[in-house]
């Protein structure tokens, strides 16, 4: 078997795997142990010092005493990417399941609030012009709630991401249900913080705004025009 298709074989093992495997270590070829020792230190595990006799006769180890961690060590733009992408692409059907319902939902909140936008504007014409002052603040809530919704459905999504990642960083087979699982634990302050980065977010597009409107407005007194 190619050194690289083992190496993909190994990725999608647990860690207990991996341990039984190394049990047998002396019965793979070459190129499998090759693979398989750096499969067990990308994932930063090693074989518990207590264990090495018990490796010679059992075939099976307990996986509570098999591994020890190793302390983090920082991670480089030249590993970190690479394995980004690996991850991605490995899973790539799953992380798309991830996201669909946030690209679904997202699609379909701002289709409807156009439509209302839209229903809203030409009931502005047909009326009284008086009445834009009462139905400009509702054109307003309605934006910040289309983009409210939007971003709290990718805050999820994002957070799902998240806890897959650390399923499959721990040899686990990811699992939906399993990843929003546990944001939806974790519900209220989740949505604590999509609030507060939200309300960020905010004050940063507004503030940009009136940057904008002011330079413009000095452009103007100074005669100055942008092309």
């Amino acid at each position: 078997m190619h050194i690289q298709k083992l190496v993909d074989w190994y990725q999608t093992k647990s860690n207990e795997e991996l341990v039984t495997l190394a049990a047998d270590l002396a019965q793979l070829t070459p190129e499998a142990q090759s693979a398989l020792s750096g499969e067990l230190a990308r994932r930063r595990l090693q074989l518990a010092p207590q264990m090495v006799e018990q490796l010679s006769t059992a075939k099976t180890i307990p996986a509570q005493v098999a591994l020890v961690g190793k302390p983090p060590r920082p991670y480089r733009t030249t590993t970190f990417i690479p394995d980004v992408l690996r991850v991605y692409h490995s899973q790539l059907w799953f992380f798309l399941k991830l996201i669909a319902p946030a690209v679904v939902g997202s699609y379909i909140t701002v289709w409807y609030s156009r439509l209302l936008v839209h229903k809203m504007t030409e009931l502005l014409f047909l009326t009284h012009k008086d009445s834009f002052y009462t139905m400009y603040p509702k054109l307003l809530l309605l934006g910040f709630t289309r983009y409210f919704i939007s971003w709290t459905l990718f805050f999820f999504a994002f957070g799902a991401i998240c806890v897959a990642i650390s399923q499959i960083e721990a040899g686990d087979i990811p699992s939906l249900q399993r990843s929003f699982g546990e944001v939806w634990k974790a519900k209220k302050p989740f949505l604590q913080l999509c609030l507060l980065l939200f309300s960020f977010a905010f004050m940063a597009y507004e503030i940009s705004g009136f940057m904008v409107a002011g330079l413009l407005w000095v452009c103007s007194h100074m005669e100055i025009y942008l092309t």
